[in-house]
């Protein structure tokens, strides 16, 4: 039996795409950790490793590239000045998703299919993309907070019941709690998005406390973390990953498609 992420520790990540048929915006997000069916509105994942149950005593499981021999062959004989690996493929293809010429240019298809991948002409501008967007998107709650204002009224209280925007929905505030407020929140922060809302207001609605009407529980995001400092600092490191990732998909190359007939 194969597994995309076993009861174990082991080292594996997941392209997740949007779902055949969503009519929201198509979009693609890295995950290192099992993710959610509803990350991506019923989407799919595509994992680098798959690991298969192994009875021996030396390990677990057995560990298999989901990319292909094949797959790599294809890839080193269209770039055969190019030292290429699997891991540059799976970064390449990170990368195109990202793309936005890529998204304009097959924007209907996506909403139906599965993404097919292009070979491109920039294979190695595109493979370094990937892993630079890899690297601010899974390692969202280590990067540097992005500097904001942080407004204070009387004694700071970290603690978050529900975020909200300024007046008149100023998304240049954030009115954390009544003692708290984030400003000067630049505008392009909120361009970059997953499933049609920007990563800012994902954690905005995720980290508030909820009560389940129908058993009473109640779920508190203030309990993630024995930092009281959490939720905020993380709040301001996804602004500075919405930056960055804007930022690497403004420097994207154009789209230049090396074989248009027969995509991998």
């Amino acid at each position: 039996m194969y597994k995309m992420f076993p009861p174990a520790t082991v080292n594996n990540k997941a392209i997740c795409i949007s779902g055949v048929g969503s009519n929201k915006e198509f979009s693609a997000i890295i995950t290192d950790t099992l993710p959610d069916v509803q990350l991506q509105s019923n989407g799919q994942c595509f994992a680098f490793y798959r690991y298969e149950e192994n009875d021996s005593k030396d390990t677990l499981y057995l560990t298999h590239e989901n990319i292909t021999d094949q797959t790599l062959k294809r890839f080193k004989d269209a770039f055969p000045s190019e030292k290429v690996d699997k891991e540059d493929v799976f970064y390449y293809i990170y990368g195109i998703l990202h793309s936005p010429d890529y998204k304009e240019k097959y924007q209907a298809n996506l909403q139906k299919t599965l993404p097919r991948i292009p070979l491109v002409q920039q294979f190695r501008e595109f493979s370094k993309v990937g892993r630079d967007l890899s690297h601010w998107h899974l390692k969202y709650e280590e990067v540097v907070p992005y500097s904001v204002d942080e407004v204070v009224t009387g004694t700071p209280d970290y603690r978050v019941q529900k975020m909200k925007f300024g007046q008149k929905k100023d998304k240049s505030k954030i009115i954390y709690n009544n003692t708290i407020t984030l400003e000067g929140i630049p505008e392009k922060a909120y361009e970059y998005q997953v499933n049609e809302r920007s990563a800012i207001e994902w954690i905005m609605d995720q980290y508030q406390v909820k009560t389940d009407k129908a058993s009473g529980i109640v779920q508190d995001p203030n309990e993630y973390s024995d930092d009281p400092r959490y939720i905020l600092d993380l709040l301001k490191r996804i602004i500075t990953v919405s930056l960055k990732t804007c930022e690497i998909m403004e420097s994207m190359p154009p789209l230049e498609e090396i074989d248009t007939e027969d995509k991998s």
